[in-house]
């Protein structure tokens, strides 16, 4: 019986890159993973998540199991986008690496996808989506930042993997935002896509999105992979030592990028500095 919950048992036991021994996996968990500086483009993207989740526009669409569905563009991207502290690692990631040509397989309304693409005007992301009707909201966002350097595929996943294939063989990050059906996850993972870096999500959310990160944990191509409980991330370099890690993975907190937090810290910081003149003879 687990008496204490495992993201518990985590922040305690694997914080601050406790038990890394590797130079390069310490640096990647402390400066990238568990980074909190916040960068000016976060706010910007975070005002689009808001207009999206405001958003009462309704768009048609099959589910899995073929049925049609309708919802509002709110309500998906409530459910499906990842938080600000998943789209400020992604960030980060992409930045360290000085990735270049990424491949995100799962848009949902395209939030992600900014966070990926913004950090040089030299990325080429290609954004893929399965439902259609979503394509319009994805441009609209992203012309809304002024990011063109997204590309966006739309049709079923298999065969627009195919067709980028044919123009782009090979990719510095690849995320992979399909956990919500694993038996096309597991199909995606069989293409065995050239990649120095892969990011999973929703690595624990069932037993069978946990057998698919473990597919990737025992791939002897995978030199290093970091469970963060919510997310994993692979990497494919020979270089490296094979090795496994887990790491906690703050996926709740909000960071200070809010502009507001920042008024109120300097308020405080001015009020203290107006009381020190004033008890000054």
């Amino acid at each position: 019986m687990k008496i204490i919950p495992e993201r518990l048992y985590r922040k305690v036991r694997y914080r601050k890159g406790h038990g890394v021994h590797s130079p390069f996996a310490y640096n990647l968990i402390t400066n990238i993973v568990e980074e909190k500086f916040p960068y000016y483009i976060f706010e910007d993207i975070e005002r689009c998540r808001t207009e999206l989740i405001d958003s009462k526009e309704k768009v048609e669409f099959l589910s899995q199991r073929g049925n049609i569905k309708k919802k509002t563009v709110g309500e998906i991207t409530t459910k499906e986008t990842q938080s600000c502290q998943y789209g400020a690692l992604l960030f980060r990631l992409v930045n360290f690496f000085q990735c270049k040509n990424i491949l995100q397989i799962g848009a949902s309304t395209g939030v992600m996808s900014l966070y990926l693409a913004s950090s040089g005007k030299d990325i080429r992301c290609y954004a893929l989506e399965d439902r259609e009707c979503l394509i319009p909201v994805i441009k609209k966002t992203q012309k809304g930042l002024n990011i063109n350097n997204i590309q966006i595929e739309h049709g079923e996943y298999l065969s627009a993997i195919d067709n980028i294939l044919e123009k782009q063989d090979n990719f510095d990050l690849i995320f992979l935002n399909t956990m919500r059906n694993p038996e096309l996850s597991k199909k995606i993972l069989d293409k065995h896509i050239n990649t120095k870096i892969l990011v999973m999500d929703g690595i624990r959310k069932n037993k069978k999105t946990k057998f698919l990160w473990q597919i990737i944990t025992d791939n002897p191509n995978a030199r290093i992979t970091i469970d963060l409980y919510y997310l994993g991330i692979a990497l494919f370099d020979g270089k490296f030592y094979k090795k496994d890690y887990k790491a906690h993975f703050d996926n709740g907190k909000k960071q200070n990028i809010y502009e507001n937090r920042r008024q109120r810290f300097n308020f405080f910081n001015w009020r203290k500095k107006n009381l020190e003149k004033r008890s000054t003879p």
